[in-house]
């Protein structure tokens, strides 16, 4: 029995459909998370955190991340030594949004202490900013935590 031309652009377009039904279908259960919830208000705040970035570039060293265990340590440049530090780190994750962490500090002492325990193993950006009191300073940096 042989299929004749109608009936195989029938078929055509029918698959056709199909694919465009299931593509569409698989398109909706796609997690997109962005960068941040609040996008368009931190994108007007981008020029003070272009400031903060010069800020940080003009000491004498940047901000030393170190992991040891289950805790990050933060050791800032000899400029803070015996200085009020207030600030805050957040560990972004491009995987998935809901292993983000923010940790506010506000010290004196040197080097702070992060607990990271309960955080997926991943690779982390970690943006840091904080201020000594008369100005502001950010820095980004990854860390793998395992």
């Amino acid at each position: 029995m042989k299929i004749g031309w109608g009936y195989r652009i029938a078929l055509l377009y029918v698959g056709f459909i199909s694919l465009i039904i299931f593509l569409v279908y698989r398109s909706t259960q796609v997690n997109f998370d962005l960068v941040t919830k609040d996008y368009y208000s931190e994108e007007l705040k981008f020029q003070q955190l272009i400031d903060a970035g010069k800020n940080q570039s003009a000491l004498s060293a940047p901000v030393q991340l170190s992991l040891q265990g289950k805790e990050v340590l933060l050791r800032f440049p000899a400029e803070f030594s015996n200085m009020q530090v207030k600030g805050t780190v957040q560990f972004f994750s491009m995987v998935n949004a809901e292993w983000d962490k923010t940790v506010a500090f506000d010290t004196k002492e040197s080097p702070v202490v992060i607990a990271v325990d309960g955080m997926q193993p991943a690779t982390y950006t970690v943006k840091l900013k904080w201020s000594d009191g008369s100005k502001s300073y950010y820095q980004e940096s990854d860390l793998n935590i395992q």
